[in-house]
């Protein structure tokens, strides 16, 4: 029964990593599009019963009805360029990467960039739905967007703030893991101190440490997938988060060699080798060899794990990008591992 178990786990993993794979292969592909703009004072025909789709990632033809030679001269006579702007905020780093003068075309590829990642967050930051309603046009740097109407007498496009495909597989993706993995919680040793088999029908204990250090990591990847999603692009890691994964991978090692230590040093028989559920196993202050309660240097610990990580994925939602911690949240919970290590010794 647990062979069949197991194969069905493998398989499932396996159509997992083919629907990781075809993501990031989809996410490579960039789609062209094109937008034609044209300056109100000019004539204005029906171009589109439908707002134009356009989003983050996209190579952006626009084309214009008037002449791109007079737009260009002027930027050129300011020593600027011709940027896009959606709902007037300039994105400022995104050049033309072609200039088609005789048919007034620009191709614009609508990238994150240092320069524009804030213009980015602003327009994508916090986001509410899938596509919303914004304004298109281009303009001069460090000046107002050329008056356009896109679709007949309105300046409307539909801007791509999630893109739905990537979300809704990586969703899935996630949710399976998830599932997975509370199975093999339940089912398994996985997150459970590394204590002798307590017998038929028991299940051993489950450690606080492991617990997490499974946390984190699912924050991160869960953090990382969707700023995948949002930029469409590589997201760097910042040390600090390293940092903390590091703390967490070395509390539960030294966590885990403690209890083998303990094992090796004390009578089986009189070991509590048993769960008493998952909160009371986590939060246990052990003594010796008897349960002696709630501890509090596990009650805190287990609180700031939890309240960091909602710190960091509220941050990752509304900012776009992975949460930079400063020096006194490392330390805190450094001290906070740190007090968790000490009396884990001590006991």
């Amino acid at each position: 029964m647990k062979m069949k178990i197991s194969l069905r786990i493998k398989n499932i993993i396996s159509w997992i990593l083919l629907l990781i794979l075809f993501f990031f292969i989809n996410s490579f592909y960039s789609i062209s599009k094109e937008i034609i703009v044209r300056e109100v004072k000019a004539n204005v025909d029906s171009v589109n019963s439908n707002p134009y789709m356009i989003g983050l990632g996209d190579y952006i033809t626009v084309k214009l009805d008037g002449s791109l030679d007079s737009l260009q001269q002027k930027a050129n006579q300011r020593h600027k360029k011709i940027i896009p702007f959606i709902d007037n905020v300039a994105l400022k780093g995104i050049y033309p990467i072609i200039i088609d003068s005789t048919n007034n075309k620009l191709v614009f590829h609508l990238k994150r960039t240092e320069t524009n990642k804030d213009a980015w967050l602003s327009l994508l930051g916090s986001p509410k739905s899938f596509t919303r309603h914004s304004t298109f046009s281009i303009g001069i740097e460090d000046d107002i967007p050329v008056a356009t109407a896109i679709n007949k007498s309105e300046n409307i496009i539909s801007l791509i703030v999630i893109h739905k495909t990537e979300f809704i597989i990586s969703l899935v993706v996630m949710i399976i893991l998830i599932i997975i993995f509370i199975y093999l919680i339940y089912k398994s040793d996985i997150i459970r101190i590394n204590y002798p088999d307590p017998g038929e029908g028991k299940k051993k204990p489950y450690s606080l440490c492991l617990f997490q250090m499974a946390f984190w990591f699912f924050i991160v990847l869960i953090s990382y997938i969707f700023l995948w999603i949002m930029i469409q692009d590589y997201v760097p890691i910042p040390s600090s988060v390293l940092v903390v994964l590091g703390i967490s991978a070395i509390t539960g090692l030294l966590g885990t060699s403690m209890n083998q230590k303990k094992i090796n040093e004390t009578d089986v028989s009189k070991l509590e080798l048993v769960s008493n559920g998952f909160f009371n196993d986590i939060l246990s202050d052990e003594k010796g060899i008897n349960v002696n309660g709630i501890g509090l240097y596990r009650f805190q610990n287990l609180v700031w794990t939890l309240i960091f990580g909602i710190f960091f994925l509220v941050n990752v939602y509304q900012n776009l990008g992975l949460m930079e911690f400063d020096t006194s949240i490392l330390t805190l919970m450094g001290i906070s591992s740190g007090t968790y290590l000490g009396f884990k010794f001590t006991n």
